[in-house]
């Protein structure tokens, strides 16, 4: 992933945001081989989404608090135990599989980002398609929808990430 961001556009100048391959910015170390420089799409939306999260939940929650938020923390990221699961990294297949089973009218929608390198919308598929059928359960569904990591910044994205919520729950009434 990290490959494909910094040399894609190498001859341009730019690299790309691994959160939506079609956003780029100049590559401020095009001898390193590694972007080492901000990402367009995640360094830019943080203050955002921070303030935004902030707001919410001291306006509309009327929650307060003296210590900070902070929506990345790299402590935190860079320390944290995933553990061990089968799949050898952190998942959530195998506690999925489990809710099913023990709720076979659980419905599950994966939603990806065509443009997202993050967590890629193949990743998705391949993981689904490795969850053994459940006698009675419904299928896990993965939708693909324009944008990238984020994308509910776009309004397509947005607009069919409702669509895609809102057929998950007529689905359960």
């Amino acid at each position: 992933t990290s490959l494909f961001a910094r040399e894609f556009a190498r001859a341009k100048g730019k690299v790309l945001s691994p959160y939506d391959a079609t956003i780029g910015t100049a590559d401020i170390a095009p001898e390193s081989a590694r972007i080492a420089g901000p990402d367009p799409v995640l360094d830019r939306s943080v203050p955002a989404l921070t303030s935004a999260f902030v707001g919410y939940i001291s306006d509309e929650l009327n929650f307060h608090t003296d210590i900070s938020y902070r929506l990345l923390n790299g402590d935190v990221t860079h320390n944290w135990d995933y553990g061990t699961s089968r799949q050898g990294y952190a998942g959530v297949m195998d506690d999925l599989q489990r809710a099913r089973s023990l709720n076979p009218a659980l419905g599950v929608v994966i939603v990806n980002g065509y443009t997202d390198l993050v967590t890629p919308y193949l990743a998705s598929r391949y993981l689904v398609n490795q969850v053994p059928p459940l006698a009675d359960a419904r299928p896990i569904r993965v939708d693909v929808v324009e944008g990238g990591h984020m994308m509910y910044f776009r309004p397509d994205g947005r607009r069919a990430l409702k669509e895609a919520a809102a057929e998950l729950y007529q689905a359960t009434q």
